[in-house]
């Protein structure tokens, strides 16, 4: 929570403030996502092949993590409303560009663009969340956050086919630009300022430079040598890996069953909206002191899901199974952030909330590639298999990599 800032002194005014956020944050998703069902359409239309299609989505992503640990890093030297300002601006002025493409290195250009301007949104959002939830606040602040992102995530493709069934390219993207639109002019107008704060940088304080300008490399380094910010980030790229791979490769192993692109979407969208409920109304358990059992519970519950899905044979079994996926993420992703809050007012929240962004990023792009190369190899239910053996494998390094760290504390208390 912020020291000083009268704004955030009262209960009632950060809820308040947690509720522009999350709505902001709510529409700009909604916006994003309503590209998602028809963006390879799109592509196609423009001539492009596989290969060009595939990079219109890995554009996107490739200059988003790259760039969040910068916009983390610079959060935190710089009042946190204005880069989610500027952020969301720039993603309602871009989106217009799609009107006048006309070829698809233009479209791979604007995507590129995109992801920049989307690196200013999700972990700067997250800082300063981080930075409003007074002790005690955490669970429920991040549990409503993070399930209003689910369900903006959910709600934009919904919207996005059906505005280009009935209408378009062109009135989807100008779907886009207003909800982005909307959405900065909410946190120019309603969200207070969020102007960085002295960071405590434990590890630095013996050092006379401490205070000194840091780089985002070295920023990198210093929290990855922390085991509690090293534990949560690989947990979340295997996760993420798994995750990503479930969501992109669920409608090929439908197919499989004779099940169309309707009951794909059904399944996904469950997995999704029901978990983004879930942590929206019950994330304040997050708050429980052993969390971590949370954690550990949500990437088993993950990896034996996925092992499940080969043996799927109808519908209902794979709803089953997204339920899984759902109650899952419930379990593991606001316990995750509660843990990523607390290194966050040590290390600096914009930095902390890049680097595990950026890692689960690469998730992103390392998933699919992944899950593509199995499928070729082994085919969709082995694939399936092995990506729920991953994230088991996944769980038990966290627990390693955690009880490492409890050790290394006892040590040092003990010296």
């Amino acid at each position: 929570m912020q020291d000083g800032n009268p704004v955030f002194d009262s209960p009632r005014a950060r809820r308040r403030t947690l509720y522009i956020l999350s709505l902001a944050v709510f529409i700009s998703l909604i916006g994003i996502g309503v590209v998602v069902p028809f963006l390879s359409v799109f592509a196609g239309d423009l001539g492009a092949a596989g290969f060009w299609i595939g990079a219109v989505f890995t554009a996107f992503a490739l200059s988003r993590t790259l760039t969040m640990p910068y916009f983390g890093s610079l959060s935190d030297r710089v009042d946190k409303k204005k880069i989610l300002a500027t952020g969301l601006g720039a993603y309602a002025i871009i989106s217009l560009g799609y009107i006048f493409v006309t070829s698809i290195e233009t479209l791979v250009l604007l995507r590129l663009l995109h992801g920049l301007s989307s690196a200013m949104i999700g972990p700067v959002a997250m800082a300063y969340l981080g930075e409003l939830a007074a002790p005690g606040e955490e669970g429920e602040f991040v549990g409503m956050f993070q399930g209003v992102t689910l369900l903006g995530f959910g709600a934009g493709p919904i919207l996005g086919g059906v505005i280009y069934a009935q209408y378009g390219f062109n009135e989807a993207f100008y779907a886009l630009t207003a909800f982005s639109a909307i959405a900065c002019l909410i946190i120019i107008t309603l969200l207070p300022p969020m102007p960085p704060k002295e960071v405590l940088q434990v590890h630095e304080q013996s050092s006379p430079s401490a205070k000194k300008k840091t780089t985002v490399l070295h920023d990198y380094k210093r929290l990855l040598a922390d085991n509690r910010i090293l534990s949560i980030c690989v947990f979340a790229f295997i996760l993420e890996v798994g995750f990503v791979s479930f969501l992109n490769f669920l409608p090929l192993f439908m197919n499989s069953l004779s099940l169309g692109a309707a009951e794909a979407g059904i399944a996904i969208s469950l997995a999704i909206v029901l978990s983004g409920i879930l942590q929206s109304m019950f994330g304040r358990i997050a708050n429980w002191p052993r969390r971590v059992y949370l954690i550990v519970s949500g990437g088993t519950l993950f990896g034996i899901g996925f092992v499940l899905i080969p043996f799927s044979t109808d519908f209902l079994f794979v709803l089953g199974i997204c339920v899984c996926a759902a109650f899952a993420l419930f379990l593991t992703t606001p316990a995750m952030n509660v843990y990523l809050i607390d290194v966050g007012h040590e290390f600096g929240m914009g930095v902390t909330m890049g680097v595990y962004n950026t890692i689960r990023g690469c998730g992103d792009i390392v998933g699919p590639l992944l899950a593509g190369f199995l499928l070729d190899l082994i085919g969709v239910a082995k694939m399936y298999e092995v990506m729920g053996l991953f994230c088991l494998a996944g769980t038990v390094l966290f627990v390693f990599l955690f009880s490492d760290r409890k050790k290394q504390n006892a040590d040092k208390e003990t010296s």
